[in-house]
């Protein structure tokens, strides 16, 4: 389901990036892995790699998507807003992380993640990081 939301995503973010961005705005790509945490085990929850330009042209807000298990526990938007790569993940109408990656971040390799915890009990990680899209299928980076 994630990586579903992940697909629609990459086409609204890739019109993001063709829209007549214009100054001095940079292509970024942004990988990102959600997986939900069952004891010590890291279960693959969905994946993700997307173009946009940062800074984002005026007008330009977040895409969204929804992922999570079947339930629909977690819900995320992301997109370029002015000089970030937004992300924000829900449980119902609670927010419950918000995080912003600049241009040099997404540019550094550097992985960020993070827990969260969703109204059901359930534990989600999130790692996000630039550079070139990563094979989805693997669960990289440092699974």
């Amino acid at each position: 389901m994630f990586l579903r939301a992940m697909t629609g995503l990459a086409a609204s973010l890739a019109l993001l990036s063709c829209s007549g961005v214009t100054g001095v705005s940079e292509s970024v790509v942004v990988n990102e892995r959600m997986f939900l945490r069952m004891g010590d085990t890291l279960v693959p929850e969905g994946a993700g790699c997307s173009s946009t330009s940062l800074p984002a042209s005026e007008g330009a807000g977040a895409s969204s998507g929804s992922s999570g298990s079947g339930n629909g526990d977690i819900s995320v938007t992301e997109g370029a807003e002015g000089n970030f790569f937004v992300v924000r993940v829900f449980s119902g109408q609670s927010l419950l992380a918000l995080r912003r990656y600049t241009v040099s971040m997404l540019r550094s390799g550097q992985v960020d993640e993070f827990t969260v915890a969703s109204q059901s009990g359930a534990t989600y990680v999130f790692r996000y990081w630039g550079g070139s899209c990563t094979d989805l299928d693997a669960s990289s980076p440092d699974s």
